[in-house]
């Protein structure tokens, strides 16, 4: 039996019942016109069909949701406004935290800066106790050398008696009191010819041991030892050198001995300290232990220094102080030479070595000046006036007027 019109069917997607001549359901709108049956262009349209049961299912998942905030809210109590003050006091604890990690970090850099001041500080201190300590040791050396000169004051008279009392060949004329010994001739010293009595024996030592030296302390306080112990070869020059005094034709004879007791001369070779001499009879106003005569660099190959040297030991003096010498300086030119390398003397100094003239009676008879004389320093061209304008350069070894000279002070010695 055929279906009446108004008869419902089922539609094939969502089941539900609808007018038998529908052609779209009305529940779940799908189409409900076979696709083959469709003639209008929208017949290609897709129609998706969802299934009634999980839309129920969605809506029942949206419900349960919903109880559980509900439910939430009620039971744990939460309430926006407390949320957002908590918030907002935790912000404000970070914001003070930060603040004090700032002020923290403030003072640690006031510290560091305080700190770094206290060790610049002690730095400083240090270097001061340091200074201190080194001008306490230079101190300490230099009253030490005092108090050594005061002891050594005090036994020189007693060593020159001693020294006199030794034989008839070491009978001295001295004509000064005994006095601080100094590389220097003072003022009343050059009053004295220093000559030593005719027919002396001139005893001369030389300092080899490993003892012999002095110790040297810088302007910091650095102490540096300094031997005087010399070469083979620079001994033998001295020696070469009192044989060429000797054979001059005079009345004082040299003689090398053993140990510095025995010796008026007595010689070191001391680097950096020059090369200078006692003059005469001032020899004899040092201790056994101190030199008289010091050779300061190599004088192997120069004879000359040791023949000057010598000289000096013989109370010869400086032929450019000779009073008799009528030389004229241009006396600035030479203050500015000699206060150059390697001299680097000051005014005094220069004056003392080079201007100054000996006193007239520091000499036992008028010697003439004699340019080519051992005893002369060479001079440059532009320091002397006048006849030695071009300056003066001495001849090398013993002049004639040297040998003329020592023979008259020294004549030849008949016992």
């Amino acid at each position: 039996m055929a279906d009446s019109p108004s008869s419902p069917k089922q539609c094939i997607y969502c089941l539900e019942e609808v007018n038998s001549k529908a052609i779209r359901c009305k529940h779940c709108g799908a189409d409900l016109i076979i696709a083959g049956e469709r003639s209008d262009p929208d017949s290609r349209k897709v129609v998706y069909v969802v299934d009634r049961d999980l839309i129920r299912f969605g809506k029942l998942a949206s419900a349960v949701l919903g109880l559980f905030a509900v439910l939430g809210i009620y039971l744990f109590g939460i309430d926006l406004k407390d949320f957002h003050s908590d918030i907002k006091k935790i912000l404000t604890d970070v914001e003070s935290q930060s603040k004090a990690i700032r002020a923290e970090q403030a003072s640690i850099q006031q510290e560091q800066k305080a700190w770094h001041a206290s060790y610049d500080q002690a730095t400083e201190l240090l270097d001061q106790v340091r200074n201190a300590h080194a001008e306490v040791q230079q101190s300490n050396q230099l009253a030490k050398g005092i108090v050594d000169a005061l002891l050594k004051e005090k036994d020189k008279v007693l060593f020159i008696e001693e020294f006199l009392a030794t034989g008839a060949n070491n009978e001295l004329v001295l004509k000064t009191r005994v006095a601080t010994v100094s590389n220097t001739a003072s003022a009343e010293a050059d009053q004295l010819t220093r000559q030593w009595s005719n027919g002396t024996v001139l005893h001369y030592y030389f300092f080899d041991m490993k003892t012999d030296g002095e110790q040297l302390a810088d302007s910091y306080g650095t102490v540096e030892r300094r031997d005087w112990v010399g070469t083979d070869r620079d001994k033998d020059t001295v020696r070469r050198g009192f044989t060429i005094w000797k054979e001059v034709g005079i009345g004082l004879d040299f003689a090398e001995v053993a140990t510095s007791e025995e010796a008026q001369i007595r010689i070191g070779f001391m680097d950096g300290d020059g090369s200078w001499a006692f003059d005469g009879t001032q020899c004899l106003e040092t201790m056994p232990d101190e030199r008289t005569v010091n050779f300061g660099w190599d004088i192997s190959n120069d004879i000359d220094t040791v023949l000057h040297n010598i000289g000096h030991v013989m109370g010869l003096k400086h032929e450019h102080q000779n009073p008799f010498n009528g030389l004229e300086w241009d006396e600035e030119a030479v203050y500015s030479k000699m206060s150059q390398p390697p001299n680097n003397w000051p005014r005094e100094v220069t004056y003392n070595n080079i201007l100054r003239k000996y006193p007239r009676d520091a000499y036992p008879f008028e010697k003439p000046f004699d340019p080519d004389s051992i005893m002369m320093y060479p001079f440059q061209a532009g320091l002397i006036k006048g006849r030695y304008s071009r300056g003066i350069q001495p001849a090398p070894g013993l002049s004639e007027g040297d040998k003329a000279y020592v023979r008259k002070l020294y004549p030849p010695h008949t016992p």
